[in-house]
């Protein structure tokens, strides 16, 4: 009989890419896997607080570390260029050194699971012998429209700058609805459709408030064909995670791959 299978999670420190991620390793953890999720420092105290009280009534089914991201408490953790460089320089080795120190222990890592946009987590495993999964936690489409970058170059439809240089619908997939260049975040000029995700406001706290994300949504849904848009693609994703669905045959695939690495 071989031993747990062990996944080692690590997100971009962002809540827009740590719940995501943290969501799929409860999936995760409930289909027998171990996971080990990591986070810096600062967002891991963050997710204590928030779990303070409820870890006690419950076992967790997931194992929460941490590592430096190279700044001092009082830096502006919303400085991305700062942010990037400092983790860039300081967390691949730390993570590195994670990963050895658990494969000295009876629960050695089967594999990495890290967020894109934390690519050098991939590149770590790999050094190290470990099979890795990169995860992009956003919309599949954006995904899709972004690799697609080098076609829209090459056709000029866009330009280096990201503006867009012709009006005509844009298709990546026939399971995607197109785009209207002026649907696109980097090039459009619907104010709604830049701040939407992108300028939502702090208040004296520095905190984004439900009221504030509130009225986001509402401007959101107000624009019909965004609406009805959503909700074809929410329909399309509640098939896929259905039993028998792609996404459901994709992540039962999945664990089964995991589990695979760890029979002897």
């Amino acid at each position: 009989m071989g031993r747990q299978s062990h996944a080692l999670v690590i997100p971009f420190p962002a809540q827009g890419h740590v719940a995501p991620l943290m969501k799929l390793s409860l999936q995760i953890a409930a289909h027998g896997v171990k996971v080990t999720f990591v986070n810096t420092d600062f967002i891991h105290e963050k997710v204590l607080v928030s779990l303070s009280g409820k870890s006690e009534e419950h076992n967790d089914p997931i194992s929460l570390v941490s590592l430096p991201d190279g700044l001092e408490l009082e830096d502006d953790r919303t400085d991305f260029v700062k942010l990037l460089e400092s983790i860039r320089r300081t967390m691949p080795g730390r993570f590195e050194d994670l990963i050895l120190k658990i494969n000295q222990s009876n629960e050695k890592i089967t594999c990495v699971i890290a967020d894109t946009s934390v690519g050098w987590g991939l590149e770590v495993a790999k050094k190290v012998g470990i099979e890795a999964v990169a995860v992009w936690p956003a919309g599949g489409p954006c995904l899709a429209l972004a690799l697609h970058v080098p076609q829209l170059l090459e056709a000029k439809i866009t330009d280096y700058d990201g503006t867009m240089m012709k009006d005509e619908p844009i298709s990546v997939s026939n399971d995607v609805l197109a785009w209207n260049s002026s649907e696109i975040g980097w090039g459009s000029s619907d104010p709604v459709m830049q701040k939407i995700g992108l300028e939502l406001a702090k208040d004296g706290n520095g905190i984004v408030t439900r009221h504030e994300v509130s009225a986001k949504i509402d401007a959101l849904l107000s624009s019909d064909v965004i609406k009805g848009n959503s909700l074809h693609v929410k329909d399309l994703a509640r098939k896929s995670f259905d039993d028998g669905g792609s996404s459901f045959r994709n992540f039962n695939n999945f664990i089964e791959h995991i589990k695979s690495k760890s029979r002897v």
